[in-house]
């Protein structure tokens, strides 16, 4: 057995979640204190808090950056604009047959063209864009919300804002920080009043947090660099509420990678802003680990499913997602949440 198939799980297509609920906190939510499992709802994680805690969310927003489009023979191919690597130059993750260099790619209809230079990796390739626009005003102007693939029932008047978060505000993710999905803002505010501090951290989901690890060994997979942002008066309100003794909460696996990214040596957080290509996954030592972790319940083999399992520990990781399995919990971007603390 491969050192990833570890990370395998089998999970009936029917706890896909498929659509997002009318209501974001009424989502369930499944709580780790050790060694014991509570089942609640989402409201409820108010209750988890207590005053003087901080609680961390990432405040990125989804761009607009999927595009269809047909290649000079005719065939259908979906791009997902990565990443700039120079003017009209960028790494798109292209989905068709028969793809290679020089294949040039009408986008929406002659919106604009693109022409693939080369294959970076599986599905991803440097490609070079022949527009009069920037593609940042194409991107924002045309392009549409991807939403992951295994989510296959939304219909033509899906609301997309359900697929960013009420606090979403620095534009730069390929997909959405999913567990911060499940707070309103009225909840939100509840959690202020409260007496918890909340801050907000900036990670870029990339490339290389959605898709499978596609190598036997996880230290072998190549990380796709990803911006991140901590500003100093987020870090000195980290390391000051770590002081007094008490709580940090992270929100997602992007807001535990944010806070790895940004410490340092002595385990306390830098106001730092750059590019990230750090894997999380169990083995890894952290040096600024949360007293509190909320994620989402992640893919099979898939990267924030490793980084979760580094926080808490493999099996008992796994563990747990067979409780939530026999227990009906949603899976996956539109489904129910985990909080896991001691």
């Amino acid at each position: 057995m491969s050192k990833l198939e570890q990370f395998n799980f089998i999970l009936p297509e029917q706890h896909i979640a498929q659509t997002p609920l009318e209501k974001r906190d009424t989502s369930r939510l499944l709580i780790l204190k050790g060694n014991k499992i509570q089942h609640k709802l989402f409201y409820e994680f108010i209750h988890e808090m207590n005053k003087g805690d901080i609680l961390i969310l990432n405040d990125s927003k989804v761009i607009s950056a999927r595009f269809n489009g047909i290649k000079e023979t005719g065939g259908i191919v979906n791009l997902l604009f990565l990443k700039e690597i120079e003017p009209l130059k960028w790494h798109c993750l292209i989905k068709g047959k028969r793809l290679r260099p020089k294949i040039k790619i009408k986008v929406e209809n002659g919106l604009f063209e693109i022409e693939i230079i080369k294959q970076i990796r599986e599905g991803i390739f440097l490609t070079q864009i022949f527009s009069k626009d920037p593609i940042k005003k194409l991107i924002k102007n045309f392009g549409k919300i991807p939403i992951p693939n295994y989510i296959k029932q939304l219909d033509e008047e899906f609301n997309y804002d359900k697929y960013q978060t009420v606090f979403a505000k620095t534009e730069g993710s390929i997909a959405a920080p999913t567990a911060g999905l499940h707070f309103t803002k009225n909840l939100l505010s509840k959690i202020s009043k409260k007496g918890v501090k909340i801050e907000y951290v900036t990670l870029h989901v990339g490339v290389g947090l959605i898709l499978k690890i596609h190598v036997d060994d996880p230290k072998d997979y190549p990380m796709e660099q990803e911006f991140f942002e901590i500003k100093k008066k987020v870090a000195d309100s980290i390391n000051n509420t770590r002081e007094v003794g008490n709580r940090i909460i992270a929100v997602g696996t992007t807001t535990l990678k944010a806070l790895e990214s940004a410490s340092n040596k002595n385990g306390k957080i830098e106001s730092k802003r750059g590019l990230s290509d750090l894997f999380i996954y169990p083995g890894y030592k952290f040096r600024f680990k949360p007293d509190g972790f909320l994620t989402n319940f992640h893919l099979p083999k898939s990267p924030p499913l490793l980084m979760a399992a580094a926080y808490v520990g493999t099996r008992k990781l796994l563990n747990v997602y067979q409780v939530a399995i026999e227990n009906n919990y949603r899976f996956y971007s539109f489904g129910d949440a985990m909080f896991i603390t001691s």
